[in-house]
């Protein structure tokens, strides 16, 4: 493979991470990649990879961190019993 077709299968690969897991074992082979083609801070290959890692890690930090809200119906007495529960196991 060339340094295009690595460069392009890297980028694939990277917007393709879907754990942190992932986008950290690609960062890996982009470090190598830039350690084998010379590439410098200056050039537009490296420049790319930055703006993609960084996009990528706040998709996945905001694919990470959301949760579902979950909606419980409770009758009025289960609701009394919770509340009683609750205050009675407070400290006082």
């Amino acid at each position: 493979m060339n340094k295009r077709q690595e460069y392009t299968s890297l980028v694939k690969k990277l917007v393709s991470c879907e754990t942190r897991e992932q986008l950290s074992d690609t960062i890996k082979e982009i470090n190598k990649f830039n350690k084998e083609y010379s590439i410098t801070p200056r050039s537009e290959e490296f420049k790319k990879f930055e703006i993609v890692i960084g996009l990528m890690k706040i998709k996945l930090k905001r694919n990470h961190d959301i949760t579902e809200s979950k909606t419980y119906i409770v009758s009025e007495s289960q609701f009394k019993f919770i509340m009683e529960s609750n205050w009675e196991s407070k400290p006082k």
